[in-house]
């Protein structure tokens, strides 16, 4: 007295197997990059890492430059400060920054990274009031020292040297910590079938939009002030 089932279906042959979605497959260059645009999550968080990427760019550029001019330290103490501020700043928050998400529930559910996004983005908030006190340390320092004239540098108080480092550490540290979860989240927004895709051109709005503009923009606008100004910063 068995139930009758019916014949069992054929096994999959492998070119069923092995198939893709003719639509995923056709499609250009031109319409995923369009796609990607269109995006919103996908092009907000490859756009804020974009904008970290310049910032911390553009502070190795200047930084040595900027302790040695401006406050007078000696280029080996400024070179290792660099190296502190641009190197071991970032490599902590990389390191935290991960771990934090996680307890946060992580990246794998929409509730998980929607507390990240607001874990970061109070960090962000804290890491921009850290970066205006750095702004305003550079104006007092910069009032101290316009008058210099091929002279010696006005001696700087530590606490002006010691505030601009725990700022800068902190603004390197945060983005440190927020590009990894980002790169989570932008990553996750995108189907399966174009992650590849979008992987590269994250990858490239970094470098064009974010190292090398960092690396530009502040040596032009020295330049133009220096030029049109007559002071070099």
């Amino acid at each position: 007295g068995g139930v009758l089932l019916g014949p069992a279906p054929p096994p999959p042959t492998a070119s069923q197997c092995n198939a893709r979605p003719a639509m995923t497959a056709q499609r250009s260059f031109i319409a995923q990059a369009r796609d990607l645009a269109r995006n919103r999550i996908y092009f907000w968080t490859v756009s804020a890492m974009t904008a970290m990427i310049y910032v911390l760019s553009g502070l190795s550029f200047i930084w040595v430059r900027l302790l040695v001019a401006a406050w007078g330290l000696p280029k080996r103490n400024a070179v290792t400060s660099a190296m502190v501020v641009g190197g071991v700043a970032v490599g902590v928050g990389s390191v935290l920054g991960p771990r934090l998400l996680d307890r946060r529930g992580g990246l794998h559910t929409i509730a998980g990274r929607l507390r990240g996004l607001e874990l970061m983005s109070t960090a962000l908030i804290a890491a921009t009031l850290a970066a205006a006190v750095a702004i305003l340390e550079l104006m007092a320092r910069w009032r101290e020292v316009r008058t210099v004239r091929d002279g010696a540098l006005p001696l700087a108080s530590d606490r002006s040297v010691i505030g601009l480092h725990i700022c800068c550490s902190m603004l390197s540290m945060v983005c440190g910590a927020a590009i990894p979860g980002l790169a989570g989240i932008s990553i996750t927004a995108v189907p399966p079938p174009m992650r590849s895709m979008a992987a590269g051109l994250t990858a490239s709005m970094q470098s064009l939009a974010g190292y090398v503009p960092g690396l530009l923009i502040p040596g032009v606008v020295m330049e133009l002030i220096e030029k049109f100004v007559g002071v070099c910063p």
